[in-house]
């Protein structure tokens, strides 16, 4: 369940609600460069996540994904990024295996956000995704995702983001960023 988590993280932190695609997000990353973010999932855990870059070449950038439950953490996963293309997570989403992924843009705007005492000029878009299943045990899934994105912020500008489903809303904030250990 907590690798789990870290992936979902990756993936709705890199874009799920992002424009078009015209650069790699990971681009102008640095080694050793990081981001962190907070999560309350109105469950009552404290969800807390990281992304670090460990590599960095012509080519690629291999990213240490890390997070915790409660303060209980999984075992950090890898993961290696192509930076010599666009990124599209919305083409991540439609193309994974037994999963029928749709997209529909709900709104889109402009708003500063204050996080932690520092505010960012942020976009934001509020998308439903539809995830219908190859296996027909598993219900339809549908969640409405409101990103906040802001250029001051590496790896994607992810400020805020707030997810419902199934009447349950998380809130991931940015906790951090910058050079690590």
């Amino acid at each position: 369940m907590l690798r789990l988590n870290a992936l979902f993280t990756l993936v709705l932190t890199t874009g799920v609600t992002a424009a078009a695609p015209t650069e790699n997000i990971y681009g102008w990353a640095e080694e050793g460069g990081l981001v962190e973010f907070k999560t309350n999932n109105g469950a009552k855990e404290a969800v807390n996540s990281r992304q670090t870059v460990l590599d960095k070449n012509h080519k690629e950038i291999t990213l240490k994904l890390e997070s915790s439950i409660n303060g209980k953490s999984s075992e950090p996963l890898e993961q290696k990024i192509n930076i010599q293309t666009p990124t599209d997570p919305e083409e991540v989403l439609k193309n994974l295996k037994g999963i029928k992924a749709t997209l529909e843009t709900l709104g889109t705007g402009k708003e500063s956000l204050t996080i932690a005492g520092k505010t960012y000029d942020c976009r934001w878009e509020k998308k439903k995704t539809t995830f219908m299943y190859d296996n027909p045990m598993i219900p339809t899934t549908e969640f409405i995702t409101k990103s906040w994105r802001s250029s001051d912020v590496p790896f994607g500008g992810t400020v805020k983001i707030e997810t419902t489903m199934s009447g349950v809303t998380s809130v991931t904030e940015l906790a951090g960023f910058g050079k690590g250990k």
